[in-house]
């Protein structure tokens, strides 16, 4: 099976849109099973002559998965006319509700010579402001 189908997940996908004469309110909601993920995993020997070695070991490729994904994005817009064209202001929010959604793993090593790991997350809530002229 070609890499991009071997590790497909479940989602789901919603796309609300309402409409209020200029005002336009469109989400976007989804849910899916968590990103891929192949762990790395570091041990520390002291060799016969004192010093000490690192040793890495990665897992199978996609052997686990990070935790559930899921979010709500959320575009508010308005029309407004003028003299030359149209315009739309709108305010956009990624991450509607702040979820801590695990994406990756960061790796670093330790002062004394560890391997150490940190989950990161996607986006957190983001706001936009903007407007668009048609004209």
């Amino acid at each position: 099976m070609p890499p991009l189908f071997e590790n497909s997940f479940n989602a789901l996908t919603l796309l609300p849109e309402l409409q209020f004469d200029r005002i336009r309110v469109d989400a976007a909601g989804e849910v899916h099973t968590g990103w891929p993920k192949t762990a790395m995993i570091g041990e520390t020997v002291t060799g016969p002559n004192g010093s000490t070695v690192l040793f890495l070991q990665v897992s199978e490729r996609n052997e686990s998965r990070y935790s559930v994904f899921h979010g709500v994005d959320i575009r508010i817009s308005r029309e407004f006319d003028v003299a030359s064209g149209d315009l739309t202001a709108f305010l956009e929010i990624t991450n509607l509700y702040d979820c801590a959604n695990p994406c990756c793993t960061e790796y670093s090593f330790l002062p004394n010579g560890s391997l150490a790991s940190r989950e990161s997350h996607w986006l957190p809530l983001v706001p936009s402001l903007g407007a668009v002229w048609r004209f």
